[in-house]
């Protein structure tokens, strides 16, 4: 039993996909779900896989180009999709650039990430024994539809 147990649990930023096995997606949810008092509420917005995966095609992508103090910073990257295991792996490079457009430094990110469809997701949410409370489509609280919605973001309940 946890020392302190809370009313809302937030996982921000998609990064529950960054967990890639459903071992460990499910180990997650069942610690996340130790800590809620009953009743209590797990945020955890997903991207919407349909959607998602038009975008993990190889191609090198800049997704940010961000001026700073004597130079420019780039954010670039490219990812790949496995589609059996819905498993994708990005390289995100950062790039820093000097006022005179020469390259002051370069680092690469490897990152993994899994591409949780609803019927997935509902299977682990049901196996740790969480409740779907609400499923919307975006940040402004449309209807999911999984067709078009950039976003699952699920509200999810810890039932008595």
């Amino acid at each position: 039993m946890p020392e302190e147990e809370f009313d809302l649990a937030i996982i921000p930023f998609h990064s529950f996909s960054e967990l890639v096995s459903p071992e460990d997606q499910e180990l997650a949810l069942r610690a996340i779900r130790r800590c809620l008092k009953v009743g209590g509420r797990l945020i955890c917005p997903l991207q919407n896989p349909r959607v998602r995966a038009s975008a993990v095609d190889g191609a090198l992508r800049i997704n940010g180009a961000f001026p700073i103090p004597d130079g420019l910073f780039v954010v670039s990257g490219f990812e790949t999709l496995d589609e059996p295991t819905g498993v994708g792996d990005r390289i995100q490079f950062y790039e820093f650039f000097a006022s005179s457009g020469d390259l002051r430094a370069k680092r690469a990110l490897p990152m993994r990430f899994a591409l949780l469809g609803r019927a997935g997701f509902e299977e682990l949410v049901g196996a740790a024994d969480f409740e779907v409370e609400a499923l919307y489509g975006d940040y402004e609280g449309a209807d999911y539809k999984e067709e078009s919605s950039p976003h699952a973001i699920w509200i999810l309940r810890r039932p008595s």
